[in-house]
């Protein structure tokens, strides 16, 4: 779950950045719920845009390494 500011929303202005923050929040919020309702559920938040997928795919690559490592 990527949970950083990413600077596109700011173009949108106030309103639309406003938006994407509460939408970020409340995905973060339903993700740990649903962990903590099911323990074979794994969520982790990092501080990267979704952009991460593009960026920095070596991260991303490790990142689901290892959690097939731990959890699979």
């Amino acid at each position: 779950n990527c949970v950083a500011d990413d600077p596109q929303y700011a173009a949108m202005g106030d309103n639309g950045a406003a938006m994407f923050k509460a939408y970020r929040q409340g995905l973060t919020r339903d993700f740990d719920a649903l962990a903590a309702e099911r323990p074979s559920f794994h969520v982790d938040h990092i501080e990267k845009t979704h952009l991460t997928v593009v960026m920095e795919p070596q991260e991303l690559a490790e990142k689901m390494a290892t959690f097939v490592t731990n959890y699979c």
